[in-house]
């Protein structure tokens, strides 16, 4: 859902986002980005951010914050997530954004010139998979 303001498109939200893993992909990027994204990009308002550095495969899954830039604050609000290292892709634990016009963004979705390009997050195998991946270390 959202609307369309004239001049940036149509803005989105991730505030109905059901919990589960997900995985950047397409026009989105690979990985989400770690230093602050600029307002208006990735097609919302107020783009999300990996407040810190990606996980190495060893570290397992591991407890993160996202940001979410707006005004002269690159982290207004902020959402905790999990964050595992798959050995070549990220998986993310995401949930439901604080309030609306908030979306996790990826790597190549804050470059102004891609506001037609939606970041796609593709759903992995939810918590089962996790737990697959978590067992097979153990």
């Amino acid at each position: 859902m959202g609307y369309y303001n004239g001049y940036y498109g149509y803005f989105r939200c991730d505030n109905l986002l059901p919990l589960g893993w997900y995985r950047f992909g397409g026009a989105a990027g690979t990985e989400m980005p770690t230093s602050c994204v600029g307002k208006n990009r990735c097609g919302t308002h107020a783009p999300g951010w990996l407040n810190g550095s990606h996980p190495r495969a060893t570290d397992g899954i591991v407890h993160a914050k996202v940001c979410f830039h707006w005004g002269y604050d690159c982290c207004l609000w902020s959402a905790n997530i999990r964050v595992r290292n798959c050995s070549g892709f990220y998986v993310y634990e995401l949930g439901p954004t604080p309030t609306c016009y908030l979306r996790y963004c990826g790597n190549s979705g804050g470059k102004k010139n891609n506001r037609q390009k939606e970041r796609q997050l593709q759903e992995t195998h939810k918590y089962q998979a996790d737990r697959r991946m978590v067992e097979r270390e153990t």
